[in-house]
């Protein structure tokens, strides 16, 4: 099963343990999948990684950064059905984009982390 990052989700494609993105305005939320069903996904909003110093690891100048998210064992959890054209989506308002499996990215510490993107210059 091919699931590159940007892939969409359906249930197809899930990857227990994957991370996936849902896009806001200027920003990205990123889930970790924990669960699967045969017709449900639950999923968990991950935290900001910290390094040593206790901050949060970043790459990017602003206005645009990414910060490397991390499981959250106290975040929320939300379960999804699958929707009808076959993917997965936390709101039903018009425009929002469908879940997607999120980019791996290089930090300071070497290894690759899921990465949350923040668009300050909106």
């Amino acid at each position: 099963m091919n699931t590159t990052p940007d892939t969409l989700l359906t249930p197809d494609n899930i990857q227990v343990g994957r991370y996936v993105y849902e896009v806001l305005v200027t920003d990205t939320v990123i889930y970790k999948i924990i669960k699967q069903t045969a017709k449900t996904i639950t999923i968990r909003q991950a935290r900001d990684k910290q390094n040593e110093d206790g901050l949060p690891m970043t790459l990017g100048t602003y206005p645009y950064i990414r910060t490397a998210q991390t499981d959250n064992l106290e975040g929320r959890a939300i379960t999804l059905r699958a929707r009808k054209d076959g993917t997965y989506r936390i709101s039903n308002y018009r425009g929002v984009r469908s879940l997607r499996y999120a980019e791996l990215d290089t930090f300071e510490d070497g290894n690759e982390y899921p990465s949350r993107y923040v668009d300050y210059s909106f």
